[in-house]
């Protein structure tokens, strides 16, 4: 099986959807739980102002539930939620990267709080969501280019 055909099998979007969806699932859950200790995480990176840190760690840990959930079950919502996660994807490799240049000592705080910061941490978190990245775009490209069927 060529790698082209592979990757477009329904099994293996299955496959991505499941992986995407569960890990925003996972990765939601301390933040849900712990809502303080993620509002640190987001201030350490230096980026958003003080004052909306608070209602970020609120509310996109929630979104990062949903969209992972509706994901994973969802027949109609399947595009949006990967829209959603994508977006999300790529806000997060901004913020990586800008901490990896300016040299934060600083914690992803991207699935859950381990107390230690290091630039591995942050490079392995920036290459996990580029490979999420890459899932996700295989999985919006098959809603919106549904491989044809044959006709006999």
């Amino acid at each position: 099986m060529k790698t082209k055909t592979l990757l477009e099998h329904p099994v293996t979007i299955f496959f991505f959807k499941c992986v995407v969806g569960l890990m925003f699932i996972y990765a939601s859950l301390y933040k849900i739980i712990d809502p303080g200790e993620f509002a640190r995480s987001i201030q350490n990176y230096k980026i958003a102002p003080y004052g909306i840190t608070n209602l970020m760690a609120l509310i996109l840990p929630w979104i990062e539930f949903l969209s992972g959930l509706f994901l994973i079950i969802g027949r109609g919502m399947i595009r949006g939620s990967t829209l959603l996660i994508s977006g999300m994807l790529i806000a997060f490799m901004v913020a990586l990267i800008s901490a990896i240049v300016r040299g934060l000592d600083i914690e992803c705080g991207c699935l859950f709080s381990s107390g230690q910061s290091s630039d591995y941490d942050l490079y392995l978190s920036l290459f996990r969501n580029i490979i999420l990245l890459s899932m996700c775009f295989l999985i919006l490209r098959s809603v919106l280019f549904p491989p044809k069927k044959l006709s006999v």
